[in-house]
């Protein structure tokens, strides 16, 4: 497993370590834009626990810890929720890539998280579209687009990319069971 997925984890400690400097230098938010140019943004800040006592007119007490957030970056929080979320945020996109190509066709859709369905007669131009577009959209470097855009974004300098595996993702081409 180490090194199967070795370069997906150098990927994901890669993209944390770029949130972690980008918050460094005082950002609360971190954007960042999809392939297809929906921007994203998670704010993680930090908060201060408020303990509340409000006496009741029948004189009872009800006490509360309520937390007050800051205007103050949550490093750690930015650095273990970005790869999880830039994930989420390709995965959105494959499916408004999908749902672009069976309107085009005319194809009727239905859509529930990471999940494609279509009248039974369109399932194969469907499963080539999931197929096409994936392909489609991990046919680039996604780490160096982010790259460029979040030191353009944040004035920051971030540490080299790592280097990527040797998955092609044109060998999805043919498989009959890539998405069930």
């Amino acid at each position: 497993m180490n090194k199967t997925l070795a370069p997906l984890k150098s990927a994901v400690d890669w993209v944390s370590q770029c949130a972690t400097i980008i918050a460094e230098y005082g950002n609360c938010e971190i954007h960042w834009p999809t392939p297809d140019g929906f921007e994203c943004m998670q704010r993680k800040v930090k908060g201060e626990t408020w303990d509340i006592a409000v006496t009741l007119s029948d004189g009872n007490v009800l006490e509360l810890d309520i937390l007050h957030f800051k205007d103050t970056p949550n490093t750690a929080k930015h650095r273990s929720a970005i790869a999880p979320n830039v994930i989420h945020s390709l995965d959105a996109t494959h499916l408004r890539m999908v749902a672009r190509r069976l309107k085009a066709r005319g194809c009727p859709m239905i859509f529930i998280h990471d999940s494609f369905a279509t009248h039974c007669n369109y399932r194969k131009e469907l499963y080539k579209d999931i197929i096409d577009t994936f392909i489609e959209l991990y046919d680039r470097d996604i780490l160096e687009m982010l790259a460029t855009y979040w030191e353009k974004m944040y004035g920051v300098v971030l540490p080299a990319r790592p280097v990527m595996g040797d998955w092609n993702p044109h060998s999805l081409q043919g498989l009959k069971r890539f998405f069930a």
